[in-house]
């Protein structure tokens, strides 16, 4: 705090006076810079040669305001380079949104950013590619993946606050990275915040065996002249084992687009997350990625929609989709959607398996899985098996009057309780609808929900009824609904 860029020499005894200048002089791979208690004032950019690494006193103890119209931090090599290095712990204050960007890394493996807070930020806090863009980047068909991916990023126990601007912007934007890790990241880009963008976004994408957890994403779903599209979380291209889990999603939708497994067992594993909205907002959440398996999450007010977004690989259809073992409740007008969208392309192999499904706001199809084909495009091998339908006037609806449209689906083993209509059926081809129930689940009624509002009681009579759809339970088979019971 009382160092000087003209008579210091980065010494403890006699420091530099800001950060910018002290990256201008530290230049030499394995080098830190230390950064000590105190408030600074630094508009001019850290240009932050590979293997320089950045440590505060704190996030507490240090502050840096800055109102530099470009990235604070600017770490970029083209082709990408080995980084090895971090930067971490203090609060990177936008001098209420004069500051355009925070840090910006380009084209560097295995940089680490940690014990951060970022503050009223214009743009973004956090920008993380390894490559910038490349020729048909944004083609859709074929998809053209990045010829260099960034490699082991570490972004962990970060708080964002209100650094966002509009639809198009994020206050976290990634894309091209392999091997990449976001652990308990807060991202709130509420009202109460001034953030006017969404909380996380990945376009055109590209996330190679990543892994998103332990996380908060708050966004303002009632801002809709600036940012009409409330997005949570918006991911693009998805690949190789992706893992989304134990995230807490505010308001606003998520939207997953396109992916393949490119070697891995999915595209993407995205389980035992919450996503909460106040209100129903447009359709419904959105996953389009084929190769997912959907599960153990809880989800409330806002409807789950697998549907076909056509773009990037969804142009070869919709495929292998399992969303089991969740929550879903209190949607509007259905808890689950499988229909086309926008995208005229076929659907194959999509299970829905021990779900709960409770509840709309009464308005159409008042439906626990709505099945909507369209667009001269068929849907094929739709298996809905062991879940609880309740309070709902249809458990299933067909809809849509020709046969050739919905081919082999499978209804079994599920339970309707208080449901006007088990399967509204408007045509199909070759169904298999049968040891359905209608009886009461007995749910334990006390508590939170999902769990344990939504636990079976032992005595009830959905314990061990359930049909073997390959996942693992407890008993002489599986228990009907969300949670296997002991």
């Amino acid at each position: 705090m009382n160092g000087s860029n003209t008579s210091g020499d980065g010494s403890q005894e006699k420091p530099w006076a800001t950060l910018s200048h002290a990256c201008s002089r530290v230049t030499s791979a394995g080098e830190a810079i230390i950064v000590g208690a105190g408030t600074y004032h630094d508009s001019n950019q850290c240009v932050l040669a590979p293997g320089v690494s950045i440590k505060g006193a704190g996030r507490a103890q240090t502050t840096i305001i800055s109102s530099l119209n470009a990235p604070y931090v600017q770490a970029v090599s083209n082709p990408v380079v080995d980084g090895n290095q971090f930067v971490s712990d203090f609060r990177l204050d936008g001098n209420n949104k004069a500051l355009l960007n925070g840090i910006n890394v380009t084209g560097r493996n295995h940089f680490t950013i940690k014990n951060i807070d970022f503050i009223r930020i214009k743009y973004k806090a956090i920008s993380l590619q390894g490559t910038e863009w490349w020729t048909h980047a944004e083609q859709d068909y074929p998809a053209v993946p990045p010829p260099a991916y960034a490699r082991g990023i570490l972004v962990k126990d970060v708080t964002i606050t209100g650094c966002s601007s509009n639809q198009f912007q994020a206050a976290v934007w990634v894309q091209s990275l392999e091997d990449a890790i976001f652990d308990n990241i807060v991202v709130d880009e509420s009202a109460a915040t001034g953030g006017q963008g969404n909380p996380m976004k990945s376009w055109p994408g590209w996330l190679k065996h990543c892994t998103i957890k332990n996380s908060i994403f708050t966004v303002n779903q009632n801002n809709l002249g600036v940012n009409p599209e409330p997005i949570t979380l918006e991911l693009w291209n998805i690949e190789q084992d992706t893992e989304i889990y134990n995230n807490t999603f505010n308001d606003g939708y998520i939207s997953l687009v396109s992916g393949r497994k490119n070697g891995g067992t999915n595209a993407l594993s995205f389980h035992d997350n919450r996503l909460n909205n106040s209100a129903p907002l447009g359709v419904a959440h959105e996953l389009a990625v084929s190769y997912t398996d959907f599960y153990n999450n809880s989800i409330h007010t806002q409807s789950l929609g697998i549907w076909a977004a056509t773009h990037m690989y969804n142009f070869d259809g919709i495929t292998d989709i399992r969303v089991h073992h969740n929550v879903i409740r209190s949607t509007k007008g259905s808890n689950i959607q499988i229909q086309n969208g926008p995208g005229a392309v076929a659907f194959n192999n999509i299970s829905v398996y021990n779900n709960v499904l409770d509840s709309t706001d009464g308005t159409w199809p008042n439906a626990g899985v709505l099945v909507s084909p369209n667009l001269n495009t068929n849907f094929s091998n739709i298996s809905i098996q062991n879940n609880i339908f309740t309070n709902l006037g249809v458990g299933v609806y067909f809809y849509g009057g020709n046969s050739w449209r919905v081919q082999r689906p499978v209804v079994k083993y599920n339970d309707f309780w208080n449901v006007s209509k088990q399967v509204q059926n408007d045509g199909v081809t070759s169904p298999t609808i049968s040891n359905n129930y209608s009886v009461d689940p007995l749910f334990m009624k006390t508590g939170a929900r999902p769990n344990p509002y939504y636990l079976l009681q032992t005595s009830s009579p959905l314990i061990n009824m359930g049909a073997n759809v390959g996942l693992p339970y407890l008993g002489t088979a599986p228990d009907i609904g969300a949670y296997e019971m002991r």
